[in-house]
């Protein structure tokens, strides 16, 4: 019998060490996996309201409505909107205070902050929040 060349040999070890290494790290990946996730804190903005993860919870609790009549403040003609042919809701969810950022808070001209979208700004004051639930100075965040 005679032996195998020997870069046959080179390329089977080192295909062997290759699978070792990537048997390893998939233990290590599977787990990380398995590690419990801690939510250490939370902030949203919701219709009803709802500004905190407790207004949230009384608002279930106490099986109240999240639905309300159209703001007034977001520069919608409602009039020609909901005329009285018009076959759309009379109320729905709307966020308060969707027009009540504070731009300078963020560092944002009041002209950026108006051209923003307003789920970017809702983002940014929930972030905000989040990080102070948390314990976190969001000063102290790039």
């Amino acid at each position: 019998m005679t032996n195998p060349p020997a870069n046959i040999v080179e390329a089977l070890r080192n295909s062997l060490l290759a699978n070792e290494q990537l048997r390893r790290t998939n233990q290590k990946l599977l787990g990380a996996a398995r590690e419990p996730i801690a939510v250490v804190a939370m902030g949203c903005r919701l219709p009803g309201g709802v500004r905190s993860p407790e207004q949230l919870w009384q608002l279930v609790a106490d099986g109240g409505e999240a639905l309300g009549e159209f703001p007034t403040d977001r520069g919608w003609d409602l009039d020609g909107l909901l005329g009285a042919d018009a076959e759309l809701p009379r109320r729905a969810g709307f966020l308060e205070d969707a027009a009540g950022f504070d731009a300078g808070l963020f560092r944002i001209s009041d002209r950026e902050a108006l051209a923003m979208d307003p789920q970017q700004r809702l983002l940014l004051e929930t972030a905000w929040e989040l990080a102070e639930r948390a314990g976190i100075a969001p000063t102290s965040l790039r």
